[in-house]
């Protein structure tokens, strides 16, 4: 399953440093403002400065005038005071002048006022601002600012002031610039900022925000297309280990019915021999019944020829006789050997068409060479049948000749008159073991031809031995390659989890099963995966949730 931890979205750390960047222009432009206030204010400053050390070295030139004796302080201060009246700058920018105590001494845009104290004069701030220009032009010499009126019946508006201290007077002297108009200046200086700075921060925020999110969606699509490819390379990663390992089991119960099968087949081969061993020994006796048979033919016609030694000849035809019987006994044995093996063969035969059918089409030709095997062992099985019924047939016959040969000795007389049927029941038999010898010979070459089908068919197992060991090995090396592949799509979805965190600003963790591919069991429809995947071949339209945008 994911589990998620909120954090700053990657849509968020995108938008901070707009935001930042968008107030760092506000206070660049804020602090820019607030210098070039600051400037326009010094400039101010720095020139009412000069113009106060004008006035007072026209109090001093005056002064120096009243010590030569030119005429009196008070004349000289009169002078004085005419002579800044009439002096301006800028139009309507002047010089004013206080004593130390707070006297007005000089002021040319209220005259009003000169000669009185405004040492507790306020402005509309409760400011003592004559107060503090007859400190500071006696201290530090610095500016003072305040609000006063341009002339009578108007308004106070903001001022700077520097005064000057003319100890020998014991007056102060200086001179003040009204600065609305720099307040006015800034504020035009700021609306022009203001228009240029905002639209193009504006733009450039605007700008940023659609491309980062455009990004961020774009960013959301890959990670869905990304998380899907990795979810459909786990799917088909488990359907290879269960088709692998579904090929591993096949192949081991392969292996054990082809081993079966080989000992089965070592089996038939086994009795297909001892087999082919007996039919060669049949066919020895057979030989031998026939030749025997062809003996007594031949002492029957001597036997008619030489009455006086068919007593002699007669025991010894017995004597054959009943080697003929103990031949027929023992051939019928081995008959019946050969068709309980031929049974046999049948039985394996049938086994092995069953192990092929269970082989699939890996056995079919395994299943040919077991019917061509059933086939031969049930020919064997018939001519050994015939030879059974052959044999007895010549058992019957030999013991009539064993019947007649022991009435020989009882009736010799009789002996001429059944030569001629004694002789033709030899010609029978004689017949008869041919019949016999063929089909020993048939049964040998059934034999033959069964080694024959049976080396076929070790063949054919051996080859299906070689390929079931081929597949298990190629089973063992695809469930190693489907393991690395499974690895591959692991480090795939942790990195599409990872991405995600990045792009939604939640912890995306993703459960990974260590177990062996091969033995994990199939994937089903509520295994966990990551959210907004699904499990088929199509890739999803993906859409962007709102509050990524």
């Amino acid at each position: 399953m994911t589990a998620t931890r909120s954090r700053a979205s990657l849509y968020q750390k995108f938008l901070i440093p707009i935001l930042l960047s968008t107030l760092g222009y506000v206070l660049i432009a804020t602090l820019a403002l607030s210098l070039l206030r600051s400037n326009m204010i010094d400039d101010r400053i720095s020139k009412i400065r000069n113009l106060s050390e004008v006035a007072l070295n026209v109090l001093n030139g005056f002064h120096q005038r009243a010590l030569a004796g030119e005429f009196d302080q008070p004349t000289a201060q009169k002078l004085a005071k005419e002579a800044l009246r009439q002096l301006r700058y800028d139009k309507t920018n002047y010089y004013f002048s206080y004593t130390y105590d707070g006297t007005c001494m000089l002021l040319p845009t209220l005259p009003e006022r000169e000669g009185k104290n405004f040492i507790d004069l306020k402005d509309p701030n409760g400011f003592l601002f004559v107060k503090a220009l007859i400190d500071n032009a006696r201290t530090s010499h610095e500016p003072v600012f305040y609000a006063f009126p341009r002339s009578a019946n108007t308004p106070p508006i903001p001022k700077a002031a520097i005064t000057l201290d003319f100890e020998p007077w014991g007056w102060i002297i200086g001179t003040g610039i009204y600065i609305d108009d720099v307040d006015a200046q800034f504020r035009r200086t700021a609306l022009l900022l203001a228009v240029v700075i905002i639209p193009v921060t504006l733009l450039i925020a605007g700008g940023t925000f659609y491309f980062v999110r455009t990004t961020v969606r774009e960013l959301n699509q890959i990670i869905a297309t990304l998380t899907e490819d990795a979810n459909q390379v786990s799917t088909v990663t488990q359907q290879i280990s269960q088709a692998n390992l579904s090929l591993a089991e096949s192949s081991s119960e392969q292996a054990a019915s082809l081993e079966e099968t080989v000992a089965a087949i070592e089996e038939i081969s086994s009795m297909t021999k001892r087999n082919a061993e007996s039919a060669h020994h049949a066919r020895d006796l057979s030989a031998e019944a026939r030749t025997s048979a062809e003996t007594g033919v031949t002492r029957t016609n001597e036997m008619q020829t030489e009455l006086e030694a068919i007593q002699a000849a007669g025991e010894e035809m017995r004597l054959a006789m009943d080697g003929i019987k103990a031949s027929s006994d023992n051939v019928s044995q081995i008959i019946k050997k050969i068709d309980e093996i031929a049974f046999q063969t049948n039985i394996l035969a049938l086994n092995a068409a069953v192990e092929a059918a269970r082989a699939g089409e890996a056995g079919t030709g395994f299943a040919v060479v077991a019917e061509e095997v059933r086939s031969l062992a049930l020919r064997a099985a018939n001519a050994a049948k015939e030879t059974a019924e052959m044999i007895e047939n010549s058992v019957k016959q030999s013991q009539k000749g064993v019947v007649v040969n022991d009435k020989v000795t009882e009736r010799i007389s009789g002996i001429v008159q059944k030569s001629a049927g004694l002789q033709s029941s030899l010609e029978e038999i004689t017949k008869k073991t041919r019949n016999v010898d063929d089909l020993v010979s048939e049964i040998a070459r059934g034999s033959e031809e069964q080694r024959t089908g049976l080396d076929q068919i070790a063949k054919a197992a051996s080859e299906m031995d070689r390929a079931t060991q081929q597949n298990a090995a190629c089973a063992e090396e695809n469930s190693g390659a489907t393991e690395d592949l499974r690895h591959r799509a692991d480090e795939l979805r942790k990195a599409a989890a990872s991405l995600m965190s990045l792009a939604t600003g939640r912890e995306v963790t993703v459960a990974i099963d260590d177990r062996p591919s091969a033995l994990l069991p199939p994937k089903s429809e509520n295994s966990p995966v990551l959210a907004g995947t699904r499990h088929n071949s199509a890739r999803p339209q993906n859409k962007v949730p709102a509050s990524h945008q």
